[in-house]
């Protein structure tokens, strides 16, 4: 990160030291394979975790310039939205045994410094630093039904929501192949505030206000981009992210299950077109 800072403070003072600055907005669409965890202290049937995978839209926007330092000194902004998923969770094994129903969606942000360093000696390619600010929000809504005594008792729906803000660091390294395509691996640390609350965890409610923790996760990723034209790019990649938030609940409840971690897991697989001004 000291070479990035390094290259946003050198001043552009001369002809040879300033690009025309590009401006290159992007949309975004693929699928995201989500996973959620819910882990409490005693574990055990109380524990919750729902997956499916669903589609997302996104937009993003990059402006870029050639300086003395950085071959490209870049700020990009990116806007992600999560589709509608939903899973299902039957277990007869519990007392009363329970069926659960739900439906979550989720919205991603996030706004990146970075800095292009040509490496020729590193097989022809490029080393990217970046660093910035990213936030996302879970929203998972159920409906939980319970069977005593043969019986059906509908609970009515509820509402879990995960937030999540924070900074990260990273790097990218890319090697051209061919004249027009190009290759990138990515890889980055995020650490995170998160905030989590729900009407209904797990089979136990919450009281006092919202539970919080810190998220720290490393992120990795792949991209394959092709120049079609001087004003057009596509690219597809895939991601991974994985990020745990040890529970720090508000007060604590003689008798109530604590929380003790929630687990997001994202796997996106992305296309993207972009246009170059």
């Amino acid at each position: 990160m000291a070479l990035l800072l390094a290259g946003l403070m050198m001043p552009f003072t001369t002809a040879q030291a300033i690009d025309i600055p590009t401006f290159e907005p992007r949309v975004t669409t693929g699928i995201i394979n989500y996973q959620y965890q819910e882990k409490y202290l005693s574990g055990g049937g109380n524990n919750v975790e729902w997956r499916d995978t669903s589609p997302f839209f996104g937009v993003g926007g990059t402006v870029s310039i050639a300086t003395n330092f950085c071959e490209r000194l870049f700020v990009d902004g990116y806007y992600q939205l999560t589709g509608v998923g939903d899973d299902r969770n039957f277990d007869p094994d519990a007392i009363p045994p329970r069926d659960e129903n739900i439906d979550f969606n989720r919205r991603d942000l996030a706004g990146t410094i970075g800095c292009a360093i040509p490496y020729k000696m590193f097989l022809d390619g490029s080393v990217t630093l970046t660093t910035g600010y990213k936030a996302g929000k879970s929203e998972i809504n159920g409906t939980h039904r319970r069977y005593p005594t043969g019986k059906v008792t509908f609970a009515p729906e509820d509402s879990t929501i995960l937030k999540t803000d924070g900074v990260f660091g990273g790097v990218s390294l890319a090697w051209p192949i061919r004249a027009t395509w190009q290759f990138q691996i990515n890889l980055a640390y995020a650490r995170l505030q998160s905030e989590f609350s729900s009407d209904y965890h797990g089979i136990i409610p919450l009281q006092g206000g919202p539970t919080t923790g810190t998220t720290g996760g490393l992120t990795g990723g792949v991209r394959l981009q092709n120049t079609l034209t001087r004003h057009i790019t596509w690219s597809i990649s895939m991601d991974y992210f994985n990020y745990d938030m040890d529970a720090e609940p508000p007060k604590k409840e003689k008798g109530v299950d604590k929380l003790g971690k929630v687990k997001e897991r994202l796997v996106p697989l992305r296309a993207s077109l972009i246009w170059r001004f």
